[in-house]
């Protein structure tokens, strides 16, 4: 057989106790939560992604918002990075407009301060979150 001069193993076994050590030391690594990237050229492909996600996530989005109550009926108005998901006290606004704006109907509960909070998110990662109390009539 085909035996390494320094270590008398056999080449193919060398091989494999080395792909088991990578593969037991890669699972026990995604058990706790670390990743390793695939090749070395694909970690640093952009900037962005050498950036921690802490990093990522503490910039913000622009966030403009404005409020008229009409009645019983508040109408929410807002701008944005037309590329974000905004959501509205959890729910998703299903229409942000190319320019990045935006409007949406609430009805508040009577007698009580109503309370919104509005959360704007890119792909990137980038979000902006404001709360606002509108007052009861």
């Amino acid at each position: 057989m085909n035996k390494h001069p320094k270590s008398g193993c056999r080449r193919g076994d060398r091989n494999a106790s080395r792909f088991r050590l990578v593969m037991v030391t890669t699972l026990m690594a995604a058990s706790i939560g670390l990743a390793f990237p695939l090749s070395r050229a694909s970690a640093f492909k952009s900037s962005q992604a050498a950036q921690p996600v802490a990093l990522r996530a503490a910039r913000q989005l622009p966030l403009d918002l404005s409020y008229i109550l009409q009645g019983n009926i508040i109408e929410l108005k807002g701008n944005t990075a037309s590329t974000a998901i905004v959501m509205v006290n959890g729910e998703r606004i299903p229409t942000v407009l190319g320019d990045g704006s935006f409007t949406l109907f609430l009805s508040p509960v009577d007698g009580e301060e109503y309370p919104i909070t509005i959360t704007a998110q890119d792909d990137s990662g980038a979000v902006s979150t404001r709360q606002l109390k509108v007052p009861s009539r």
